[in-house]
Order: structure tokens, then sequence, then C-alpha cells
């Protein structure tokens, strides 16, 4: 995927989301946290992600421009998958790019196009 239409997308995930000012150290204190409330707020923003990351890549397509990322037809993307895919990314990442202050939609959207990118036909 081009630098341009990254940034591009995760400009508009940054804006379309409720929390966009949560680093990925927060979203994964809240999310693994003893609070239900704060746990079901980091919840409610990740379906944001969801939502916000497949009504770009279908608008992405209804224009005749590149998708994104290209899910597996089987394999929908729910708040589960984009958070295993958020750790992974975020932990599998060289050490010096760990940075604790990243916006979580931010890492969700190079774990998307990382994990599932568009080859050949199927964009």
């Amino acid at each position: 995927m081009s630098c341009v239409k990254r940034l591009f997308f995760i400009t508009f995930l940054s804006l379309a989301t409720p929390l966009h000012a949560a680093s990925i150290q927060t979203h994964l204190d809240s999310i693994n946290g003893p609070d239900p409330t704060v746990r079901a707020v980091a919840e409610t923003y990740l379906n944001g992600i969801v939502d916000a990351s497949m009504y770009i890549n279908a608008l992405l397509g209804a224009n005749n421009k590149p998708r994104a990322f290209c899910l597996p037809s089987k394999q929908p993307l729910n708040r589960q998958r984009l958070a295993d895919i958020i750790a992974d990314t975020y932990h599998n990442a060289p050490t010096d790019k760990q940075d604790p202050t990243l916006n979580t939609g931010m890492i969700a959207i190079i774990g998307l196009t990382n994990t599932y990118p568009c080859k050949g036909d199927l964009q």
C-alpha cells in the first residue's frame, strides 16, 4: 500500500473513532483492566475501528480505488480479531518501534494492511 493511501486511511480512522487520542498503552491497559466499565469503553472503541475500517475499505472499492486490505471471504473482521491483530502488530514490532504513545487506530491499520494485503485480482 502506498504511503499516501496509508496516511489517508490512518487520518480517516483517527477522525472517525471517538477515542482517537487513546494511546496503545492506554488502550491495552483498559481492555485488560479489572473495571468492566473501562473495558466496555475500550471494546466500543474497537467496534468503532472495525466499522470505520470496513466503511473506508468499501468506499475505496466502490470508487474503483485499491482497497487498503482484503479480508478472506470466509473471515469477517470483528472486535476480537481486530484486538488480536493490534496486539500482534504492536508486540511483534521491533522494540524501537513499540512506542506506547502510538494511536491504537494507527496500529490497527498497519496490522490490517500487513495481515490482509490485497494482491492482484483480489483488489
